[in-house]
């Protein structure tokens, strides 16, 4: 994938009053599904349960989504500087 940010633009955005904000939303959001999966044991079908395991691992996710994007553009920066060298070499 080619992104169009660069690693400091994530660090920084990683960094901001703005993420944290959004981290603490999505931290309230999975610990309300994780409490309705308490409130409910029993009461809900299996079908149920993993609908809201589902939705607590897509939440986990939006939060990893900048550090894991920063990697890989950090990983693609590297592999495009190793293959200049050795092109050049």
């Amino acid at each position: 994938m080619s992104y169009l940010s660069t690693p400091g633009m994530f660090e920084t955005f990683l960094e901001s009053i703005i993420w944290q904000d959004m981290c603490k939303d999505l931290d309230l959001w999975i610990s309300d599904l994780r409490d309705i999966l308490e409130d409910t044991e029993g009461v809900l079908t299996e079908a149920e349960t993993n609908k809201i395991r589902g939705r607590i691992d897509a939440l986990r996710n939006v939060k990893s989504l900048p550090q894991v994007a920063l990697e890989n553009i950090t990983e693609d920066l590297e592999r495009e500087k190793n293959k200049k060298e050795e092109d050049d070499a």
